[in-house]
């Protein structure tokens, strides 16, 4: 299967992008990225505070009136909170507790957790170009020092941890190769920590000259399947992506954040929600 891999930071996450070569790409390939794990600033602490349905059958004995299934995802008009005085988005204490206690490892759409102000800078571990293929080659920036996934979970012994990457591997792997090269981050992460493993499914887009949707899709399905298949305790996969779609699978609108493939601001903190409710129902 050929492809093409890519990574840009959105506009309104006012991330630099930056274009580079890959030397095991594949023809017509191109990969953008922004190592924004090499600038994570220390002082991020002092930042502000931003702060499917299913309608199983009724028993024959059911009242026509009983009331139908409650869908899976929440309404972000209910629940997102932003302060009139600045206009900044406002994180609930269950939720920023859960940022704490939690690690975000992944590439530059994982970056922007941090990089909207939702995170602090010593709760990701995360850069432009890094995959599922070459995460655990790679030495990040963690609290200003360089440093591999194992080391940086031995330190960190985060309570969570929240994997998210793929859409650099889309374009230069197999399904079946993505699922391998999970494993190896999934037993690393159970290796080095006590942490309850979550892999998140990698979003829509809206950028369609960067890769098929049908691609993403099947990435998606086969970890899901492959994680229900092979980890029965402390792994779970998490999506969150369908708030983001359209009625076409697309990447909507409102949450592009400028290139159809990196997120909006909103769209980082529907995620943080749904994935608090995720872990408080487990």
């Amino acid at each position: 299967m050929k492809k093409k891999t890519a990574i840009a930071v959105g506009a309104l996450l006012s991330i630099t992008m930056i274009s580079c070569a890959c030397s095991e790409r594949r023809a017509g390939s191109s990969v953008y990225s922004a190592n924004l794990a090499e600038s994570l600033p220390e002082d991020a602490d002092s930042k502000p505070d931003l702060s499917i349905e299913s309608n199983p059958t009724p028993a024959a004995s059911a009242p026509e009136t009983s009331e139908p299934a409650k869908p899976l995802f929440d309404d972000p008009d209910t629940y997102i909170q932003i302060n009139p005085e600045n206009g900044t988005y406002i994180l609930p204490e269950d939720e920023k507790k859960l940022t704490e206690e939690s690690l975000f490892v992944g590439d530059s759409i994982c970056s922007g957790f941090w990089a909207c102000g939702m995170i602090r800078s010593q709760s990701v571990y995360a850069a432009g170009a890094v995959g599922a293929r070459n995460l655990l080659e790679y030495k990040m920036y963690y609290r200003n020092q360089p440093a591999k996934f194992a080391p940086v979970l031995q330190k960190a012994q985060p309570k969570n941890v929240l994997l998210w990457m793929g859409m650099n591997d889309v374009n230069m792997s197999t399904a079946e190769e993505f699922c391998e090269n999970y494993r190896a981050i999934i037993d690393t992460a159970l290796e080095n920590s006590e942490a309850e493993i979550y892999v998140c499914a990698i979003s829509p887009i809206l950028n369609l000259e960067f890769t098929k949707l049908e691609y993403i899709n099947e990435f998606n399905d086969a970890i899901s399947a492959f994680i229900e298949e092979n980890y029965a305790e402390r792994v779970r996969f998490i999506d969150f992506t369908a708030p983001f779609k359209t009625d076409e699978g697309l990447l909507d609108e409102q949450y592009n954040g400028g290139d159809g493939i990196h997120l909006t601001t909103r769209a980082y903190y529907i995620a943080i929600h749904e994935i608090n409710k995720t872990i408080k129902n487990k």
